[in-house]
């Protein structure tokens, strides 16, 4: 740390400390005002202008999970967060067992759905040096992985196509985290095929869907040569 860069650091430090908490969550996080000043100035002018924040302290966030505001927290502070773990303990309820299968995807304990919460989070807060962070973390997460083998991978990578086709607007950024899915969903198309959480995704985002066919190969042969088991989808 350079000697300009840590006496930055102390003012931080020296400055006065707010609250942020998730809705419906009973941890409250401290964080030193200068340094969300310095590293969100959307929340940060809550607490700077004549709003509710000024006078308790306290930032509540309506759209955000605790464990995601935990995250930006860490990554202010140190430029990083730690790789989210996936967790395997089964809490779907009778009622979420029923629901649509791609309705339960972003509720799903994958890191991929984790970083991409984050990535969420940064845009939604307008915070485009976390955003280019965590592209590059996801990136990495999935170039580590290759292929979704696991059942759980391939739920964590649908999920993840869902989230970044729904959840974020249309500007170049996002298009560019699209564009780089689209082309990894066409590499895994074998993996993720006869899942039906993937069709149901593909049907809610045709962009993706059309993004995916662009990559994939043509038929091999033409119907009326093709052997009555290609009806079965062996075509591709």
């Amino acid at each position: 740390m350079t000697t300009e860069n840590s006496g930055a650091f102390h003012e931080f430090l020296e400055s006065d400390v707010v609250s942020l908490q998730a809705l419906n969550s009973m941890r409250v996080f401290k964080v030193h005002k200068a340094l969300l000043d310095a590293k969100c100035e959307v929340v940060a002018s809550a607490f700077n202008n004549n709003f509710t924040e000024r006078q308790s302290g306290v930032y509540t966030f309506s759209d955000t999970s605790e464990d995601t505001l935990a995250r930006f927290l860490e990554w202010a502070y140190r430029g990083d967060y730690a790789e989210p773990v996936s967790k395997c303990l089964d809490k779907t309820t009778d009622k979420d067992k029923k629901a649509h299968a791609s309705d339960q995807l972003e509720r799903l304990n994958h890191p991929l759905v984790a970083h991409m919460a984050l990535l969420i989070f940064s845009e939604e807060y307008v915070v485009p040096k976390l955003k280019e962070f965590v592209f590059t973390k996801i990136k990495v997460a999935i170039q580590v992985m290759n292929k979704p083998h696991t059942a759980n991978d391939r739920l964590g990578v649908i999920s993840l196509l869902k989230l970044a086709y729904t959840k974020t607007p249309a500007n170049k950024s996002s298009a560019k985290l699209q564009d780089w899915l689209a082309h990894y969903a066409a590499f895994s198309f074998e993996e993720l095929r006869y899942q039906s959480s993937f069709n149901d995704v593909l049907k809610h985002c045709p962009e993706l869907a059309s993004k995916i066919l662009s990559r994939l190969n043509p038929a091999y042969c033409p119907p009326w040569s093709a052997e009555p088991e290609g009806l079965n989808g062996d075509w591709l």
